[in-house]
């Protein structure tokens, strides 16, 4: 038998080891869901309403165990972790309230010409088994929004969660199971049965968040599936020249907490700042010193922002897109406090390149670094900048500072993103918006509401009391 040995990526310590599922036991797995399925599909709206707020009251009740499993298994630090089994409650209660609110519309007949008295019925029906992807950073939450608007929707779901993080997703998983057998399974399987289960017949649709280069592979493997996918990006920030100057030290905090929190492994982690020139001398001091004042090292201590990165592989990709940034004749400001005796901790990092066009060229601000390095730079026109923001080719979120109701429309208009955030980091998800990106940062939408959308088939029903 084929085991996955789960690490602490602090400590290294062995949290644990879960079985490779076989090609049998994953086809039955399957055959499961689809029978969960045609029940669950019959369900009521109050009927999944309930069931999703028995779970957010069974995880209310474990909140400190899957934060502290958080920690340990993802190596978050722990105010984190307990901010994100909070907002996993969120999700569920959220779910809750769309189950019985996801209704359709109603139209009328006789509004076409030459239509016939009657009314039109607009409703969505499940579309079936889900087969959900998820990455190791968000294991919880990422995972609940997936299985809540399956489940809000009546669908069943098979979860398959990252390798680094599969504990806590088989505890998630097994809270459902306890309430509705069969409904939410997690499945721990290597990439090649990966694949065949996006293939599986049995799947009517998948839902993959993670990196850009594994989600359009399995876009690939499954053309002809409905696919929704949230992927990386290389978030953007922009500081414009009418932010009072009073607060530049909370905006600077709040950046540096954006960039730098859990390491920076999340999708819209801000990696680039971008400043208006004649504020940039002022500013970037503000950055440098709430870079300085980042406490980095054990996710059990409270004041930890920046813990490990989850592998030692991680931490040498992201040494080495350091060194290379070197070469620009930088400024590489590096936070005072920390340990050096792990070996997946980076220390919190602001690169002030001196070109920031030739910086673009640079995998630090073109690519996803998935790591707590920022970049910093100044501009001078607002085209400029949302030049430079458009020539990535992602396109996920970017923050905003501004008071400038012309120039919030200019951004809103011209970015390519799939969301604009006006006076807050880019970092800030709002667990019922419409979320997901453009270009290679995905296609479809998450956020409760909307991936219940994703997960269901249109259906029209049109009624006419005229017969002939």
């Amino acid at each position: 038998m084929r085991e996955l040995v789960v690490h602490n990526p602090y400590t290294g310590e062995e949290l644990g080891k879960v079985p490779f599922v076989t090609r049998e036991e994953a086809g039955r797995g399957l055959a499961q869901a689809s029978a969960a399925f045609k029940r669950w599909r019959h369900s009521t709206a109050w009927q999944r309403a309930q069931l999703l707020e028995g779970v957010a009251s069974d995880l209310e009740k474990e909140r400190g165990e899957f934060a502290e499993l958080l920690r340990k298994e993802a190596g978050k630090p722990i105010h984190f972790a307990t901010a994100e089994v909070n907002r996993a409650i969120s999700v569920l209660r959220w779910a809750a309230g769309e189950a019985q609110r996801f209704a359709g519309e109603l139209l009328r007949l006789d509004a076409a010409a030459g239509g016939r008295p009657g009314f039109g019925i607009h409703t969505r029906f499940p579309r079936g088994v889900i087969f959900g992807i998820t990455p190791f950073n968000f294991p919880l939450n990422l995972a609940l929004h997936k299985i809540a608007p399956a489940v809000a929707c009546g669908c069943s779901i098979v979860i398959k969660p990252s390798p680094a993080t599969p504990l806590i997703t088989l505890k998630l998983a097994g809270l459902f199971e306890a309430r509705e057998p069969g409904l939410v399974s997690a499945v721990i399987a290597d990439d090649e049965l990966t694949a065949e289960l996006t293939r599986a017949p049995e799947v009517a649709m998948i839902s993959f968040t993670g990196s850009a280069r594994v989600g359009w592979q399995v876009r690939r493997q499954a053309p002809e599936k409905p696919t929704a996918l949230e992927l990386g990006g290389n978030a953007w920030l922009v500081v414009m020249p009418d932010v009072p100057v009073e607060t530049y030290s909370a905006i600077a905090k709040r950046i540096s907490g954006a960039a730098f929190g859990y390491a920076g492994q999340s999708c819209i982690s801000v990696q680039n700042v971008a400043v208006a020139a004649e504020r940039w001398k002022e500013f970037r001091d503000h950055l440098v010193r709430a870079t300085e004042e980042t406490v980095f090292g054990n996710p059990a201590d409270e004041k930890v922002v920046t813990g490990p990165l989850i592998h030692s592989g991680s931490a040498r990709r992201v040494r080495s897109a350091l060194e290379g940034a070197r070469e620009w004749d930088s400024i590489i400001s590096k936070t005072r406090s920390g340990s050096g005796e792990v070996t997946n901790l980076v220390a919190p990092t602001l690169v002030l390149p001196s070109d920031a066009d030739f910086a673009l060229k640079s995998e630090l601000v073109s690519e996803e670094i998935f790591g707590p390095v920022m970049v910093a730079a100044k501009f001078d026109e607002v085209g400029e900048v949302i030049s430079r923001i458009n020539s990535s080719r992602y396109g996920l979120q970017a923050g905003i500072y501004t008071r400038d109701w012309t120039v919030i429309e200019r951004f809103y208009r011209d970015l390519e993103v799939g969301g604009v955030v006006i006076n807050d980091v880019p970092t800030a998800r709002y667990d019922h918006q419409p979320y997901g990106g453009v270009k290679e940062s995905g296609q479809g939408r998450e956020g409760v509401r909307y991936a219940m959308e994703e997960m269901t088939e249109s259906r029209f029903l049109a009624l006419s009391s005229v017969m002939g």
